[in-house]
């Protein structure tokens, strides 16, 4: 409940009343139903909760797998695979927007190239910064 007030921006009142129909996994958002000002909303899903509340949803389906005789690796294989698609699809899409991106600042800034590795450095380190802060 920590994670899903923490990366989706729900006030503590909007997560109590969350519904499971509320959760949409096609379109990664939450709907937040009556709002401040009474209005609806929508929020996005947090991807570190997006994989514990499919394995969650799908407990019935593994109970089954595991009554009729998988087992606990084949099992264990299917919930990290599925983790695994939506990680690399994730790396692939921000891969390929870097690039592209990339040719569009460096048209912007003078001087500086598209792989400048003194500007490329200076963007890690505050990068890494700005992640540990909290």
């Amino acid at each position: 409940m920590g994670e899903l007030l923490y990366g989706s921006g729900l006030r503590l009142l909007e997560c109590l009343r969350l519904r499971v129909k509320d959760v949409d996994f096609e379109y990664v958002h939450i709907v937040v139903r009556d709002s401040k000002g009474g209005k609806d909303r929508r929020t996005m899903l947090p991807v570190s909760v997006l994989s514990a509340l499919r394995v969650t949803q799908r407990t019935r389906e593994i109970g089954i797998r595991l009554a009729l005789g998988a087992q606990r690796p084949d099992v264990f294989r299917l919930v990290i695979s599925n983790g695994l698609k939506l990680t690399a699809i994730s790396a692939a899409v921000g891969l390929l927007a870097s690039l592209a991106l990339t040719r569009l600042v460096a048209g912007l800034l003078f001087g500086v190239g598209a792989g400048d590795p003194v500007t490329c450095d200076g963007c890690f380190v505050i990068g890494r910064r700005s992640a540990i802060c909290e």
